[in-house]
């Protein structure tokens, strides 16, 4: 069965034509929606982009090897006017042999010097946190964070189930909207012949031609509206799936709604405020904001490292120097600690302290939103039920009025625009029945979705109650 649903997604993402025809279902157009629709496209990679900021965040606290390398080049020129040690004709007696020693003083070299030399260093560097209270907090936010994204892209796939399911409904509805106006078009066409055929024969009257007449024309702006309701529908449909939309399962008239279990409010207001997936992502938001204000304010505190660092330098020789070649290798600890920032730290944990109080309002405001919520969806299913139910019976009374319409109009105890008006009121009414059972199924997801229990198995569970149209 796997094996044979996947075959079918496949074929219909191809659209590869007669060899893979098959009758578009809820399942395959969530399947398909799920690798078509460019705003879930879009979560998706705003996903991965979020979690890629725990491995930047340990970045911090793992070692750091830096290599770095210099070579630089210089002229010097010696100005005539330097001086140097010349010797001069008087002396002093000195020294234990009252050996005459010349005194000497400095004179300038009328000769000038030039000299080109380099200087080449590189260095190898390694350094290891010891102790950095800000990047270990980073790393607690950033984890945050990506659980935070992980909840916004479950919401996502949640938001995709309804807005595939209720793009899915309204096509369904407005093929219902459309047969019934082609239905109601035949059933007046056929009224009209048989005023015409009864006003030749002397039995009927030409106004009773002419109000079928006027019907007919009306039933085909009818079947007009409908037809582009339908290429609407059709129209937001394909978009979601990525593809054109030809045959879909459909709605059986068989079809009865299943009943809310439980059936108690309460159970599904406490379900909404522990699973909700809004409620979920305020509360995490709360929590990372909690985390930014513990790292802005971890900026007072000191950091501590472990850093080794080798070093070769050489010097060039040149006409007055030799050059020489050096190695050096190091081991420190090193401490920082931040005496002043010019007020930065302090307006940081500010913003982060308010940021902090308006996660915390947020998750207040998304219990009372999902309360609110969770009441209205409850109260819009019962009502929902109620109305398919109520529907139902309407369309089955009208059948027969009209019935007894028919009757009465070829026995004379009716008159035409009466039977008119039953065919209008009978397939009114077989189409808001129609109509309202798209209504429950919405509602009965909308509610599962406000307490996170919307998934594939409540996707596929609908997508049983749908049947392909037989040809």
């Amino acid at each position: 069965m796997e094996r044979k649903a996947r075959l079918r997604i496949v074929c219909l993402a191809l659209l590869s034509g007669p060899a893979c025809a098959h009758a578009l279902d809820l399942w395959d157009a969530y399947q398909l929606a799920l690798t078509k629709d460019p705003a879930y496209q879009r979560e998706v990679n705003l996903h991965e982009a979020t979690r890629q900021r725990i491995p930047q965040a340990r970045s911090a606290l793992l070692p750091q090897i830096d290599a770095t390398a210099a070579h630089s080049r210089g002229y010097l020129e010696t100005d005539p006017g330097d001086e140097h040690l010349s010797e001069r004709g008087d002396g002093l007696a000195g020294g234990p042999e009252n050996v005459a020693i010349p005194p000497f003083q400095f004179e300038p070299s009328p000769i000038p010097r030039e000299d080109d030399y380099h200087t080449s260093r590189a260095s190898v560097t390694l350094s290891q946190t010891l102790f950095d209270r800000a990047s270990s907090r980073a790393l607690d936010s950033a984890r945050s964070q990506a659980d935070e994204a992980g909840l916004q892209l479950a919401n996502a796939r949640q938001a995709l189930i309804l807005e595939t399911a209720g793009a899915y409904y309204d096509y369904l509805s407005a093929e219902d909207a459309l047969d019934t106006a082609r239905l109601e078009l035949e059933a007046v066409r056929t009224q009209r012949q048989l005023t015409e055929r009864r006003y030749e024969e002397k039995l009927g009257t030409l106004t009773d031609v002419h109000e079928s007449r006027a019907r007919m024309e009306l039933a085909r702006v009818d079947i007009i509206d409908a037809g582009n309701e339908q290429a609407l529908a059709r129209h937001r449909l394909a978009k979601l799936i990525g593809g054109p939309v030809d045959d879909v399962h459909r709605l059986p008239e068989s079809f009865d709604p299943p009943p809310l279990v439980p059936s108690d409010r309460d159970y599904w207001l406490e379900q909404a405020l522990k699973h909700s997936l809004d409620v979920r992502i305020s509360s995490q938001q709360a929590t990372t904001a909690e985390l930014e204000l513990e790292r802005q304010r971890s900026g007072h505190w000191p950091t501590l490292s472990l850093v080794g660092e080798s070093t070769f330098e050489q010097d060039g020789s040149s006409a007055v120097y030799a050059g020489r070649d050096q190695f050096r290798n190091e081991v420190s600890i090193r401490l920082r600690i931040p005496l002043f920032r010019g007020f930065g730290i302090q307006s940081r944990v500010k913003e982060a302290h308010y940021r902090m109080f308006a996660a915390e309002q947020g998750v207040l405001d998304a219990e009372a939103g999902i309360a609110r919520d969770v009441g209205a969806a409850y109260d819009s299913l019962q009502a929902s039920s109620r109305r398919v139910e109520a529907l139902r019976q309407a369309y089955e009374q009208s059948l027969s009025a009209l019935e007894l319409r028919k009757q009465g109009y070829l026995e004379g105890l009716s008159s035409n625009l009466n039977l008119l008006d039953a065919f209008r009121d009978a397939y009114r009414a077989k189409r808001q029945w129609l109509q309202s059972r798209y209504r429950f199924l919405t509602d009965y997801l909308t509610i599962h979705s406000l307490s996170a229990t919307v998934g594939d198995d409540l996707v596929k569970r609908l997508d049983g109650y749908l049947e392909e149209e037989p040809e």
